[in-house]
């Protein structure tokens, strides 16, 4: 028998895993991935059907939060029943990053409902050595 260290909080998702939220994606904001493509970090982020006014983009060097508002028709009538699918609202997400970044050379785009904002990595010195000296310890 394997022993497996108590988790409460994993104890807690298994009782709510069968029900469906499917609106907490929403809000916690857009889906996102994070790379680094040369010497330039990438965030691209899931915002369909949003005009980039919508959005507001904030760059520092060590995150990037994105928020903005959605307005979707909420009700259309069909055979007199109504459908309010589309989500509407605010949202606000703000992503750590892996490394540092030069916000005052950061761009953003909006094409086809993905957001791309793109900044240069900050040169930490990799791969620069530095020769230690050793203490003799008696």
């Amino acid at each position: 028998m394997d022993l497996m260290r108590w988790n409460p909080m994993y104890q807690l998702a298994k009782v709510f895993e069968p029900i469906r939220w499917p609106d907490l994606d929403w809000v916690r904001g857009p889906s996102v991935d994070v790379y680094q493509s040369g010497n330039d970090l990438v965030v691209e982020a899931e915002v369909p059907g949003m005009n980039a006014e919508d959005l507001d983009v904030r760059v520092s060097e060590g995150s990037v939060t994105i928020s903005g508002r959605t307005q979707h028709a909420r009700e259309t009538e069909r055979q007199g029943f109504y459908y309010s699918e589309r989500r509407s609202g605010s949202f606000y997400r703000s992503i750590p990053l892996p490394t540092e970044i030069q916000p005052d050379k950061a761009k953003a785009s909006y094409k086809n409902g993905v957001l791309e904002i793109r900044a240069p990595v900050v040169d930490s010195g990799a791969g620069k050595s530095v020769k230690l000296n050793i203490e003799q310890v008696q």
